[in-house]
C-alpha cells in the first residue's frame, strides 16, 4: 500500500495526463469493439431467423412435391385405367357387331 502512495507522489501531472489519455483511448476502443460485437450479435439473429424460414419454406415447398407427385402416380394410374376401359370397351364394340351380324345373316337365313 505504502509503494501505491510512493509511487503516485512521484507521479507528475503530465503523466497522469498522459495515463489518463492511455485509459481513455482503452476506453473508447472498448465501445468500438462492443458496438461492433453487438452489431454483429443482431446480424447473426437476422440471419438464423432468414435460415429458419428459408427451412420452413423448402419443407413446405417438398411437402407441396410429394402431393404433385402423388397426384401425377394417380393420374397415370387414372389414364392407365381409362386406356384399359377404352381397349375392353371397343373389344366389346367388335364382339356386339359381330352378335349383330350373325342374327342379321340368320334372319336373313330364315
Amino acid at each position: 500500500m505504502h509503494e501505491l502512495k510512493d509511487k503516485l507522489r512521484e507521479t507528475t501531472p503530465l503523466e497522469v495526463e498522459a495515463r489518463n489519455r492511455e485509459l481513455q483511448a482503452a476506453a473508447n476502443a472498448a465501445a468500438a469493439d462492443t458496438t461492433e460485437v453487438t452489431t454483429l450479435v443482431e446480424q447473426h439473429r437476422d440471419l438464423v431467423e432468414k435460415h429458419q424460414q428459408l427451412e420452413d419454406k423448402m419443407a413446405a415447398s417438398e411437402a407441396e412435391l410429394v402431393q404433385a407427385r402423388a397426384a401425377a402416380a394417380e393420374a397415370v394410374s387414372v389414364k392407365a385405367d381409362a386406356e384399359a376401359q377404352a381397349v375392353e370397351v371397343q373389344r366389346l364394340q367388335v364382339r356386339t357387331q359381330k352378335i349383330c351380324g350373325l342374327e342379321s345373316w340368320q334372319r336373313g337365313k330364315a
